[in-house]
């Protein structure tokens, strides 16, 4: 029904021009996970924890380091004067979307999913929630931390800043 009536209307033409921008931007860890949590994490009820904390120990014990940091892939593409994309990588929440749109105004479309699934990616104010989006469920993508640092917003945002200008030079 949406798309019938978004075609009923006036459409309104995309230049030809594409311009792009890409770049890896660090996502701190809040705490990256030890040995005697994991063995704590061995014996949870919940059986998803229970293997994650498994595999890690093995990690571990093959020598492996555990990184600090996820490199988050972020993109900005221009087409013509009309549309600007901005693709994250993994699930962000609709808060990026909002606050995108009212940064850089009509025509700003905000995907996710662009390149990456390591996780959901919260906002500032769903990292203080907490819950299952901005709290500690980053065992279930099998990453070596629960939770994100809590400014990731503020680095994906400095680093769509970054890339929106460039591609409106």
């Amino acid at each position: 029904m949406g798309v019938e009536e978004a075609l009923a209307g006036t459409l309104t033409p995309v230049g030809a021009e594409v311009r792009t921008a890409f770049e890896y931007v660090e996502l701190d860890y809040l705490d990256v996970i030890g040995r005697e949590e994991l063995h704590a994490a061995l014996q949870d009820s919940n059986a998803i924890r229970g293997r994650w904390a498994a595999r890690m120990l093995q990690k571990l014990d093959e020598g492996e380091v555990f990184p600090t940091s996820y490199p988050y892939p972020v993109h900005a593409w221009r087409l013509g004067r009309e549309m600007l994309v901005i693709g994250q990588g993994a699930e962000t929440v609709v808060d990026y979307a909002l606050r995108f749109k009212r940064e850089f105004g009509p025509g700003t479309w905000v995907c996710g999913y662009a390149d990456d699934m390591i996780a959901y990616i919260p906002s500032r104010r769903v990292w203080e929630e907490g819950g299952y989006e901005g709290g500690s469920n980053l065992y279930e993508y099998g990453r070596p931390a629960l939770r994100w640092a809590g400014d990731v917003e503020d680095r994906i945002v400095a680093t769509v800043h970054k890339l929106v200008a460039q591609v409106r030079e």
